[in-house]
């Protein structure tokens, strides 16, 4: 125990004693020390930094009030009255069990750990980090406020009365199954597992990721708050009602055709793709991204002399709509946008070409096009 006081003297760190407990109030840096042991009833405002340290074990009665780093020891087990305010940093190490009335404030971090199993009722109030480690099984209780990284892990199914307020990374896990109406507040990675489908009632507030998964098929009404990449993926038609939240990308992809009421709140991606129509009922508040030579219902105007990229007209949005390079918007707005950014010649011609793009388009789809909608 001496030990330990003769570093807190060689740092200059500042404590004293009263009652029997030992309080530091700052943060405490033991970085690749030899220190072993700590005293009983020592309490530290801070962080307690023992990373790459020798420590063997925990005292009785510690208190952290900030995070713990444990990353790289050879610690085995934790206190049963272990607290700790901050995060919890096990990542690496030799712990293998958790008691079951220890409290940490934050994220709990056991990658790479040779951690086994966890207490039942366990609840992180941050994001519990599991990846690379052998957990096989969750308890049936566990309850994380933040994010659940089970990445290549031997997990297989989930808990009963598993609450998660974050996202959960499955990724390269042994997972056959998600519950029905499965719900995530964050993403939901699920590369590299061994689903072949995905439930009815799927909700995901985050991006869903399905890269090298056997998926052919999306549930319908399935609603994305975030991104969906399908590049690697096996999906070969998209689901009636699906809506994005972010990007949708399905470049590379077998997919052929849109289906009705797809709904894209950030930008679709159906260039290099075979697709040949757009459906009347896209929604699109983004950009559009497509091969304007593939596209059978839309009209272009190529080569616009001072004008970067192409102009073309479609029905989307339930109006007809020009897309130029980053800009998507009705007619009208298109002709806002040019005469605040572009010269009055450019800006002359542009209109000119998108008019024209527009009225081709109302002919091609035989729809009426008033001239006050410009």
């Amino acid at each position: 125990m001496e030990k330990f006081f003769i570093l807190l003297k060689k740092k200059g760190i500042n404590y004293f004693i009263k009652n029997n407990k030992i309080t530091i109030n700052g943060n405490v840096d033991l970085y690749h020390t030899n220190i072993k042991t700590l005293p009983n009833n020592l309490s530290i405002s801070g962080h307690l930094n023992l990373a790459h340290s020798h420590i063997e074990e925990l005292p009785q009665n510690l208190t952290i009030g900030g995070n713990l780093n444990l990353n790289y020891t050879h610690i085995q087990t934790l206190p049963d009255n272990l607290s700790v305010g901050g995060n919890l940093y096990l990542a690496y190490s030799d712990i293998k069990t958790l008691p079951n009335t220890f409290f940490c404030g934050g994220n709990l971090d056991l990658d790479s750990s040779k951690i086994e199993s966890l207490p039942d009722n366990l609840t992180v109030l941050g994001n519990l980090i599991l990846q690379y480690t052998k957990i096989k099984a969750l308890p049936e209780h566990i309850t994380v406020k933040g994010n659940l990284n089970l990445y290549d892990t031997q997990i297989e199914v989930l808990p009963t009365y598993l609450s998660i307020g974050g996202g959960l990374d499955l990724s390269y896990t042994n997972i056959t199954s998600l519950p029905e109406k499965f719900s995530i507040n964050g993403n939901l990675a699920l590369s590299g597992t061994k689903l072949t489908n995905l439930p009815e009632g799927l909700s995901v507030s985050g991006s869903l990721e399905l890269e090298y998964t056997e998926i052919q098929t999306l549930p319908r009404n399935l609603t994305i708050g975030g991104n969906l990449d399908l590049f690697h993926t096996q999906i070969n038609k998209l689901s009636e009602n699906l809506s994005v939240g972010g990007y949708l990308s399905l470049q590379n992809q077998k997919i052929n055709t849109l289906p009705e009421n797809l709904s894209v709140n950030g930008t679709l991606y159906i260039d290099e793709t075979e697709i040949k129509r757009l459906p009347e009922s896209l929604q699109v508040n983004h950009v559009l991204i497509l091969d304007i030579k593939k596209i059978e219902n839309i009209v272009y105007y190529k080569n616009l002399e001072g004008f970067a990229s192409t102009i073309f007209a479609c029905w989307i949005n339930n109006e007809f709509t020009i897309v130029a390079a980053r800009f998507l918007g009705a007619l009208k707005t298109f002709e806002e946008y040019v005469d605040k950014n572009e010269s009055y010649e450019n800006a002359i011609n542009y209109k000119i070409a998108a008019r024209e793009c527009v009225e081709k388009l109302a002919k091609k789809l035989n729809k009426p096009f008033l001239s006050n909608s410009l």
